[in-house]
């Protein structure tokens, strides 16, 4: 998967009024920031905090309503603005320095910048090794890196796997588009009878894909795919044909969009054995101290991801 592809389809997930991806619920949210505000708390008055992969900037918001003054910069491979974008915490979103289209394994900094590096899903997505080695050179001597990451087994990265399935068999299997393109395409000539015809066409296709996965209890996808092109096809007819075919057309690109994300982050999840070869590499990386534990939220102990925290030597 091309680091292009992987850009542009993160910039088309946060191009829109999300603070955050992937915690579940406010409680989740809250456990998490509990932990990193610890993490904060330790930091000295005026650090500068590099926050790597940031979205939209949720950790590195965290990091700027502190009442330590930080200074936060936050970068992301994806072409990100979340001044423009997020509708939340607007005014600490302008005291932070965002640079998008920034790889984690190529930091702009001159070595020794930062107290403290962090990052909540999204270092994980780079070369590790070289993005470990990255974060390390920008940081400061007795500077602290915390990561958050994703684990192969959290209840994160699980449904993953289904969605991915449905996404790649809307995109490349199955005849659903093209089947609406061509309602679309004829709506002007075609007789009630022909129209009754391909609709049912494309109901029985709906059908067939809904049956595959029948076995699945979450297929949110594919309703809110097949709904999302009902809506389409019925728009009225000032609507041109034109127009219709670009929402069809950008419906299936964000469609491909999202299934790259999510392969991504199944790719990107790390097992124990993943995390113990980036402890050793880390020796070589001028970090010390350097630690892991599971991530757990909730009475249930719902497993969320890694936690992972060094120094810089």
């Amino acid at each position: 998967m091309r680091n292009r592809d992987v850009a542009d389809a993160w910039s088309n997930y946060w191009h829109a009024d999300r603070a955050d991806s992937l915690i579940a619920s406010d409680s989740d949210r809250a456990a998490i920031n509990a932990k990193w505000q610890a993490f904060l708390a330790e930091l000295p008055q005026s650090a500068a905090i590099l926050d790597v992969a940031t979205g939209n900037g949720s950790l590195a918001v965290l990091a700027a309503l502190s009442d330590k003054k930080f200074a936060v910069t936050g970068t992301d491979i994806a072409s990100i603005d979340p001044a423009i974008y997020v509708s939340k915490d607007s005014h600490a979103l302008k005291n932070i320095t965002f640079i998008g289209g920034c790889p984690s394994e190529e930091l702009p900094f001159n070595e020794a910048e930062f107290t403290a590096v962090i990052s909540q899903y999204g270092f994980e997505y780079a070369d590790r090794n070289i993005a470990l080695s990255e974060m390390a050179r920008v940081l400061k001597p007795g500077g602290r890196l915390m990561l958050l990451t994703h684990h192969r087994d959290s209840e994160v990265v699980k449904p993953n796997t289904a969605q991915i399935e449905q996404i790649t068999e809307l995109t490349e299997r199955a005849d659903i588009f093209d089947r609406a393109r061509k309602i679309i395409q004829t709506t002007p000539i075609s007789t009630a009878a022909m129209r009754t015809q391909q609709m049912q066409g494309l109901d029985a296709a709906g059908q067939m894909v809904l049956k595959r996965f029948a076995d699945q209890t979450k297929v949110r996808i594919l309703q809110e795919v097949f709904a999302g092109i009902g809506k389409i096809i019925s728009l009225p007819p000032q609507v041109t044909v034109a127009e219709k075919i670009h929402y069809l057309d950008d419906m299936l690109k964000r469609l491909k969009a999202e299934g790259i994300r999510l392969q991504g982050l199944s790719d990107a999840a790390m097992d124990e054995g993943d995390v113990e070869a980036l402890k050793q590499a880390a020796v070589n990386m001028g970090l010390s101290d350097f630690s892991f534990s599971s991530a757990t939220v909730g009475a249930d102990k719902a497993l969320v991801g890694w936690w992972i925290t060094a120094v810089k030597s």
